[in-house]
């Protein structure tokens, strides 16, 4: 019970709790589920899908220290603070699986294929995508200004588009935008 009136007192959910019930009140239980559950479900995702659970505890509880962490399902081995094990959590819960192939992040979302930097850029994999593009026809030729990671490239392909013309200024993400792109079999 103590625990739970210490996650209460956290400034950052008072503050939200505050404002949500000024603007949305029926939103408070939902903002209050999340804050304290929050940690208790990602701890249960990781200890179903990492092998070696007693490093998954060593990273909650020494939160400053890099653990290397084998995960099942052929996800590989991942070196990760806590901060990322939440992120890769977080991708586990919605259908996101991260894979290290051969050096490589490999993210599996929506039927396709994204190629990461590292595994925090795949918490931008979790945007709502259909609720965003989906308003238009994708016929013909789709131009994708800051590419990113080349998963909005895919997601215009799968949506009908016959060429995408992606143009990513970064050459770091421009790398991974067009492995992401030669992994899904996108034209551009």
């Amino acid at each position: 019970m103590l625990n739970f009136i210490k996650r209460l007192r956290r400034p950052s959910v008072v503050d939200v709790l505050r404002v949500a019930t000024e603007i949305r009140p029926p939103a408070t239980p939902f903002i209050l589920f999340k804050a304290l559950f929050r940690y208790p479900l990602y701890l249960i995702v990781l200890l179903i899908f990492v092998r070696n659970i007693r490093d998954v505890f060593e990273l909650f509880l020494y939160r400053v220290r890099m653990k290397e962490l084998e995960f099942r399902l052929g996800l590989g081995r991942h070196r990760l603070d806590l901060d990322y094990v939440l992120v890769f959590a977080e991708l586990l819960l919605r259908g996101i699986f991260v894979y290290r192939i051969g050096g490589k992040l490999l993210a599996r979302f929506k039927g396709g294929l994204a190629s990461l930097p590292a595994v925090w850029f795949g918490s931008l994999l979790t945007e709502p995508f259909e609720k965003i593009y989906r308003a238009f026809d994708y016929k013909g030729r789709v131009l994708d200004v800051g590419g990113y990671l080349g998963e909005i490239a895919y997601l215009f392909k799968k949506w009908g588009a016959e060429v995408v013309v992606v143009y990513e200024p970064e050459r770091q993400l421009a790398k991974h935008v067009r492995e992401t792109m030669r992994l899904n079999g996108v034209k551009g």
